[in-house]
């Protein structure tokens, strides 16, 4: 941490090591190691979803705010998207099925 850096909010809870969070709109998205996604409010730091437990590591997340998509990609391989609104997955494939095989 920097010397001048001025610390504005945490976020806990935790299970594995958090990953680079991103945002949209008002809400912060945080990939985990444990497999699971969490998404707070931006204002006041509070927890506002825990998405279902994805099998190993989120690699990778990538946001739409247009339509409202959060969509990761995940240490066997599978794309998974999900309706930022609701929390409720959209799709789920491998695009490369002989991967986490």
């Amino acid at each position: 941490k920097p010397d001048d850096a001025k610390e504005v909010g945490k976020i806990s809870g935790f299970e594995l090591d958090p990953l680079r969070p991103v945002t949209m709109d008002d809400r912060i998205y945080v990939p985990c190691a444990d497999g699971i996604i969490r998404e707070y409010a931006m204002s006041d730091r509070d927890l506002v979803r825990v998405y279902p437990r994805n099998n190993g590591w989120i690699y990778c997340i990538a946001i739409d705010p247009k339509k409202h998509r959060l969509a990761i990609g995940t240490g066997n391989g599978q794309i998974v998207q999900y309706n930022a609104d609701n929390g409720k997955e959209i799709a789920r494939f491998n695009p490369l099925p002989t991967i986490g095989k």
